[in-house]
């Protein structure tokens, strides 16, 4: 993977998954955009919601990457100026 993406609007996001010959990175494409991400996971042989992983610009020039859990609940959450 990157340790530097070059074309970093507001997040990057870099993945890499076991079988995937090349890791999957992307970010917005413009510099108010954001992205929505959703983990899910086995539960007891049913799909369950992991977590939720979601970036947002604000109008004041904030960016907040927040993760929530299965509950909805955030767990933990990052905020910068652009």
């Amino acid at each position: 993977m990157n340790n530097n993406p070059r074309n970093v609007r507001n997040f990057w996001i870099e993945l890499k998954v076991d079988g995937k010959a090349e890791p999957i990175e992307c970010g917005p494409r413009n510099k108010d955009g954001g992205f929505q991400m959703t983990i899910y996971q086995r539960d007891a042989g049913a799909v369950a919601t992991a977590f939720e992983i979601i970036g947002e610009a604000d109008s004041e020039g904030r960016l907040t990457v927040e993760i929530r859990q299965r509950n909805g609940g955030p767990c933990a959450a990052s905020v910068t100026n652009r």
